[in-house]
């Protein structure tokens, strides 16, 4: 309800904007209709069958982090508008290498569809951002993205009816029992959405953000329908896709006209974020115009295309706690990291620069994070955090963003009834992380391992039992002293391991 709410209040301020007034009447009189509608909700009903992936919400999360005017240099080239102002079926992929801007350069796309004038029921427009750092992990799923795309063309403006071969398989559908949420076959999502664009529309356009985020096991799916669509010759499917130069994306597209992000394309949309920042934050606001034009020279040879780069380093520079004058910006300047992978690098040999107890604390962190059978709220965490040190811990959000120097973000819950979660900045991150063997595979479970042991045994009995979800650890304390692989030997998890097993008695260990 709320998103369509949303969406009504977007299309009302566009419209009031129109030039003709023959639109904004043609618009209070949907918005009537949709009104009419609402008193049975009927029509919310049917699409949170189909679908309750708030899309809106996630793309105007994308687009609040742009400034205005970035991605001009993608509306000016060819090759883009070739795709954007043809009459017939056009598919456009647009790639790029980890952390060019791909995400924001789709934001500022959709948004521009969204403020053209919409009302004419025989179009149709469906986007998606996949993400694979997100908790929410249906962002991933193929076959939620498909189900999301049905939803949004099923009933493409809030006042329109929803197309009758969506009823027709809901109503078919709850007869068998699927009352709550759609589990439609590979087949079914194929035919439905060929009948929705082939005969209910005159022209369909389709915007799939980071395709190389999505389950590399299942995104075939994806790939295919999406071609199906595209180039079926009953119908005019525009389709603009974004990814990473995956093997499998690559060689599906290989064919397919495409736009590569280059460190000459964005080099502007990169400069405007650093003068911002520099202007606010460099010396807290203080640094004179010749430091600012050198740090804005010296980024701008050196990003060499790469957004997220530029945005640690400028992160750095702008540190008030490392960073108290022109000499310290000067010798950050000086040495640079040359990579991505040689930040990330650099910004965890400054981890072993804090205190042992906090040092300890965000490795421990970012363990959790990547062997977590499922995401973890802030409050688990923490609270997981002072399990593991065996005291209370005055560790707050605040403190573990801070340490996480930019590699870490809080996720803010897409869903009132959802709690926030750390997240990784980037996906990038992430695979930084699960290449280091200090974070990943047994050394990442042996720390979760011995929070679930802790958890579970309570060693102090006046431990309170507070927000640690106990059904996370007596679900999967086992898979991860399992994967736990040759630590389980080291003296500390190996005591916890012997104590759990034999707490109560040989019998009781029996039943564990």
């Amino acid at each position: 309800m709320k998103e369509d709410e949303e969406e009504v209040l977007h299309y009302a301020t566009m419209s009031t904007a129109a030039t003709f007034q023959g639109h904004y009447d043609e618009f209070r009189q949907r918005l009537c209709t949709y009104e009419d509608h609402l008193q049975g909700a009927k029509r919310t009903e049917i699409s949170k069958w189909v679908s309750d992936i708030e899309y809106y919400s996630h793309h105007r999360e994308m687009k609040s982090r742009v400034l205005p005017n970035t991605g001009d240099w993608l509306f000016a080239r060819q090759e883009f508008k070739n795709w954007n102002e043809s009459d017939g079926p056009s598919f456009l992929w647009l790639r790029g290498n980890a952390g060019t801007g791909k995400t924001s350069l789709v934001s500022c796309v959709v948004q521009s569809i969204l403020e053209r004038p919409r009302l004419d029921s025989n179009e149709a427009f469906a986007y998606f951002y996949c993400s694979r750092i997100s908790s929410n992990t249906v962002l991933r799923d193929p076959r939620a993205i498909l189900h999301s795309i049905i939803r949004q063309i099923a009933a493409p403006f809030p006042g329109l009816p929803i197309q009758s071969p969506v009823i027709s398989l809901y109503n078919k559908e709850v007869a068998r029992g699927s009352e709550t949420k759609a589990q439609l076959s590979d087949n079914e999502i194929t035919n439905l959405l060929t009948e929705l664009v082939q005969h209910r529309y005159k022209k369909v356009t389709l915007i799939v953000d980071a395709l190389d985020e999505c389950d590399v096991k299942a995104r075939a799916l994806l790939l295919d329908v999406l071609s199906k669509l595209t180039y079926n010759p009953e119908s005019v499917v525009k389709t603009l896709v974004s990814s990473r130069n995956d093997p499998d994306i690559t060689n599906h597209f290989l064919k397919t006209p495409n736009l590569s992000i280059t460190a000459t394309d964005n080099a502007d949309d990169i400069m405007k974020f650093v003068s911002k920042k520099l202007s606010q934050d460099l010396l807290s606001g203080t640094a004179s115009d010749q430091l600012k034009e050198r740090v804005i020279k010296d980024l701008n040879e050196k990003a060499n295309g790469v957004f997220r780069w530029v945005a640690l380093q400028v992160d750095a520079l702008c540190d008030p706690y490392r960073v108290f004058g022109q000499k310290d910006v000067e010798y950050l300047l000086s040495r640079l990291p040359e990579t991505l992978e040689d930040t990330y690098s650099a910004i965890v040999r400054d981890l072993d620069r804090f205190t042992p107890p906090s040092c300890q604390a965000i490795k421990d962190t970012i363990k959790l994070m990547i062997c977590a059978e499922y995401p973890i709220y802030i409050g688990q965490m923490l609270e997981a955090l002072s399990i593991l040190s065996g005291e209370e811990r005055d560790l707050d959000e605040a403190a573990i963003l801070k340490m996480g120097r930019g590699l870490i973000v809080k996720e803010s819950a897409d869903r009132p009834r959802n709690r926030p979660r750390f997240v990784f900045a980037h996906l990038s991150v992430k695979e930084f992380f699960k290449k280091k063997t200090e974070y990943s595979g047994e050394h990442a479970h042996a720390v979760a391992a011995e929070v679930c042991l802790k958890a579970y045994l309570k060693l102090d009995p006046s431990w309170p039992r507070r927000t640690f979800n106990f059904e996370y650890v007596n679900a999967h304390l086992g898979r991860h002293c399992i994967k736990s692989g040759s630590l389980r030997q080291k003296p500390k998890l190996r005591a916890l391991i012997e104590e759990f097993l034999l707490k109560d008695g040989p019998s009781s260990a029996f039943e564990k």
